[in-house]
């Protein structure tokens, strides 16, 4: 599998920014596991020649794929990351983390065909868990930033809380798509108590103890 290196579809040669733009479109569409190479050269306006001299095949192309979106993500968490002053309550903060996080309609639709295919061909979950787990990371990072930034503790280790934000956040967002997730305002309510549940601003055994009962 290809590495994670930064791919930028707007900075890639025309015929593999019209190949990857096409898979885009049709992944998020149709899904993955019907969709052909023929269908994509189709949909780009390209032939098969042409997507050989990018892609050896279906699976190396949607890593690409995902590692630009991915990148893009990461690059929106930057600036929550590298954030040295913020005066902006904890609870807005949170959101604008939720919000971050929260990817359009074709970014989560795609990161939902990831996750079956890792489920079903084991060398691509090898990947895909590297991929998740740098994922994993760059939350946890933006995360014990604001933690640091307003003087809240989480009560379970950073990353544990930052993987529970993402899991929650990637449910809300699948139930929205599929029309039963509610609106934004419920949404940012149930995120909201999530991270109150999993923060304080004790220290010592008064913030153990509340982890202890939760």
């Amino acid at each position: 599998m290809p590495t994670t290196q930064p791919i930028c579809i707007s900075q890639q040669e025309p015929v593999r920014r019209l190949l990857l733009g096409a898979a885009l479109n049709l992944i998020a569409a149709r899904g993955l596991s019907t969709l052909s190479i023929d269908d994509i050269t189709r949909e780009a306006g390209l032939n098969a020649d042409a997507f050989y001299m990018h892609f050896s095949s279906k699976t190396v192309m949607f890593v690409d794929l995902l590692v630009h979106l991915g990148n893009e993500a990461f690059a929106e968490l930057e600036p929550i990351c590298a954030a040295s002053e913020d005066t902006t309550p904890w609870r807005e903060q949170i959101l604008t983390l939720f919000h971050t996080l929260r990817r359009h309609r074709l970014c989560m639709l795609c990161w939902t065909e990831a996750k079956l295919l890792a489920a079903r061909d084991e060398g691509f979950r090898h990947w895909f868990t590297t991929f998740s787990q740098h994922a994993a990371t760059r939350v946890t990072e933006a995360l014990s930033n604001i933690c640091a930034l307003t003087g809240r503790k989480t009560l379970a280790p950073p990353e544990v809380v930052a993987l529970g934000l993402m899991r929650l956040t990637e449910g809300i967002q699948l139930s929205q798509l599929a029309g039963e997730g509610g609106n934004t305002v419920l949404a940012e309510q149930l995120v909201l108590r999530f991270m109150d549940g999993m923060t304080c601003n004790d220290t010592g055994a008064q913030g153990a103890q509340r982890f202890r009962d939760l």
